[in-house]
């Protein structure tokens, strides 16, 4: 009786801890998941877009208490977010304040925001909202074919990637295809003009399929996922190979890119071998 009153008593307190912070509001700075729960295993009830301002009414352990509209949501409390002051504008951006198709969830205030909205704006780098794609016109007509592809053929992978990614970018002295997870950017080397005038669709579907790869990265590292060890990083590569070759088997409806399917197969079924690890040459 006394342990059950105990357990009780333990209970109510832990509520009463959550219940009683004093409530402030902040402004996500990445998308951000809001969960049904404190927990990875809890419903993601809205993703919440970059600018969006939360009111945390409490904490629970690392995840905060979110008032959504007077519904109850929890957020990871290590993404990252900064504080708004009393005072300071809360209101959601509309389409008028946002002189940036690029980036329309992302309230624009310094002058580099404004530059490069732009300047993106001018290069004709928003046909897909949200990612900006630099680079030469080969590179940018190849990745907007894979968005497009994405996009018509299987568009729960099509918002995976774009929600992951901010900028696809050509980098000339790159020698992997990589994601900077902080900065939401896919780097790449520069691949052949030819392909863009005349593209392969089994091409087209590998570049398709390594952007949800690296967007599959972005999500993972917001949601916590430590990748500091060699069993992390397996564990960190095998999730995003599974996910690749899970958009991949989604978009080839013509079952043109088999040879693409075995070999994320044989990738997966081979990654705790030393011998697959090929970001240990990076």
């Amino acid at each position: 009786m006394k342990a059950r009153l105990f357990t009780v008593i333990l209970a109510v307190f832990a509520f009463c801890s959550v219940a009683s912070a004093q409530a402030y509001l902040i402004r996500v700075e990445g998308r951000n998941n809001l969960r049904s729960c404190a927990g990875f295993d809890c419903r993601v009830v809205e993703t919440a877009p970059i600018g969006t301002v939360l009111e945390v009414v409490g904490e629970y352990n690392r995840w905060l208490k979110i008032n959504r509209n007077g519904a109850e949501v929890w957020m990871a409390n290590w993404i990252d977010y900064t504080r708004v002051e009393p005072g300071e504008q809360t209101s959601a951006p509309s389409v008028s304040d946002v002189d940036n198709c690029c980036f329309l969830d992302w309230l624009c205030v310094t002058d580099d925001d404004w530059q490069s909205g732009f300047q993106a704006f001018q290069n004709n780098q928003c046909k897909h909202p949200g990612v900006a794609i630099e680079g030469s016109a080969g590179f940018i007509d190849q990745m907007e074919a894979a968005l497009d592809m994405l996009k018509d053929r299987t568009p729960q992978w099509y918002d995976y990637v774009i929600s992951g990614l901010d900028k696809i970018k050509e980098d000339p002295e790159s020698n992997c295809i990589c994601v900077s997870v902080h900065t939401r950017t896919y780097v790449a080397p520069p691949t052949p003009i030819v392909v863009a005038d005349h593209p392969d669709e089994v091409h087209i579907l590998f570049l398709a399929a390594g952007l949800a790869h690296e967007a599959c990265h972005v999500h993972r590292y917001e949601a916590g996922f430590p990748d500091k060890t060699d069993a992390e990083i397996v564990a960190d590569e095998r999730a995003c190979v599974e996910v690749q070759l899970e958009t991949l088997e989604a978009m080839d409806i013509y079952s043109k890119a088999l040879s693409l399917r075995q070999w994320y197969q044989e990738t997966i079924e081979n990654i705790e071998n030393p011998e697959y690890w090929w970001w240990a040459d990076d």
